[in-house]
Formats: C-alpha cells, sequence, structure tokens
C-alpha cells in the first residue's frame, strides 16, 4: 500500500510539472498557478504539497527547460578574424540539428506559443551570440548599409524557429537540416551587398582615381 501511495504522488508530481512546463511556455514567469492545477487535474493545495511554494515550482521548471536546447559552446567568443555570417549559419544549423534529435525539444516547441520556445537563460544566451555576429557583421560591411539588427534577428529567428515548426507539424515530411539550411542560408544572402550596387561603386570609384 504504500509502495502505491509512493507511486501515485510521483505520478501526481509528474503531471504537475508537465502542465507546469506547457503553461510557463506559454504565459512565460507569471502563469497562472489555477491553470496549472486545471491542466494537471489537481487542486492548487497538491500544488503546495508538492512543491511548497510556487517560486519553487517555477525553478524546477526552468532545470527542466535547460535539459533541452543547449547553446552554451556559443556563450565564448568565435575567433575575431572569422566570418561573422559562416558564424550565423553555424548557430543556426546547431539548434536545427538539436532540434531534429531531440524529443524533447520537438515537444517543448510542440506545446509552445511563444516565438523561441526555451528557457530565459538560453534565450539571453542565443540573443547575445546572435546578436554579436550581426554587430561584426555590420562593422565589417559585410550586409546592407540600410540593415535594421532587430529585424534581421527577429527575421533569422523566425526562420528558425518556423521550420522547425513546421517540420513537427507537418510529421517531419521533410528534411529539416537541408531545408533548414538553405532557407538560412537565403536570408543571410538577402542581406548582404546587391552585386549590382558593388559594381556601380566601383565605377564611380573608378572615375574619381582616373
Amino acid at each position: 500500500m504504500a509502495r502505491k501511495t509512493r507511486d501515485e504522488a510521483q505520478l501526481t508530481r509528474n503531471s504537475i510539472l508537465e502542465a507546469a512546463e506547457r503553461v510557463y511556455l506559454e504565459e512565460g514567469a507569471g502563469c497562472s498557478l489555477q491553470r496549472i492545477a486545471n491542466e494537471a487535474q489537481v487542486t492548487r493545495g497538491a500544488i503546495y504539497w508538492h512543491f511548497s511554494s510556487r517560486g519553487n515550482l517555477i525553478k524546477f521548471i526552468r532545470l527542466r527547460l535547460e535539459g533541452g536546447w543547449s547553446i552554451t559552446s556559443f556563450d565564448a567568443e568565435f575567433d575575431i578574424c572569422s566570418n561573422p555570417l559562416t558564424n550565423l549559419r553555424v548557430i543556426s544549423e546547431s539548434l536545427l540539428l538539436q532540434a531534429s534529435g531531440d524529443s524533447k525539444i520537438q515537444q517543448i516547441v510542440r506545446t509552445s506559443s511563444k516565438l523561441v520556445a526555451c528557457s530565459p537563460r538560453t534565450i539571453n544566451s542565443y540573443t547575445s551570440c546572435m546578436r554579436r555576429e550581426w554587430l561584426r557583421a555590420i562593422s565589417l560591411g559585410m550586409v546592407r548599409e540600410e540593415i535594421d539588427l532587430e529585424t534581421a534577428m527577429l527575421g533569422l529567428t523566425i526562420i528558425i524557429n518556423g521550420s522547425i515548426k513546421h517540420w513537427i507539424d507537418s510529421k517531419q515530411s521533410f528534411d529539416l537540416i537541408s531545408q533548414g539550411r538553405s532557407m538560412v542560408q537565403a536570408y543571410l544572402d538577402g542581406w548582404q551587398p546587391s552585386p549590382i550596387r558593388s559594381k556601380v561603386a566601383l565605377r564611380l570609384a573608378q572615375q574619381f582615381v582616373d
């Protein structure tokens, strides 16, 4: 009887965590405890019994989510001589590869209404890496002068997350890595200076030299 009680308690705890994770991904840190209770089909008292406080429950959710996406390898600076556009492709492909081989990540993306379905720590790391490489590309003149940094970052994020969501929703009906890589490449190419503009600028420069 005691064993059965322990097993039932563990099942209830897991049910609360799964429900809390879904609600957290949709609503963020301010997620409703009552909605979590409704999703898990338990009382608010049961949540407090298992986790003692709302803060502890949120802490457990974040720890679970940290087990999903991982881009900590990009926290360190890339070689200053490396190509920032290549680095952006590497970061993007890493996320596509992780999503294609990790059912946990696929579940997070499937149940989330957020653009980047991962924990705050991972979002901050991802954003920091992307921003750093976009700024390097801008400073090196590798993208068009009129580029808006926030728009460029958002567009790449939409392509990555949208590709993963569509791949999951379509029951993996296409090659996520191959097609995702092609879309990322096309997007980055679109921000590079136009060859026609470059030729015109070169001719104008030559006029002054001549």
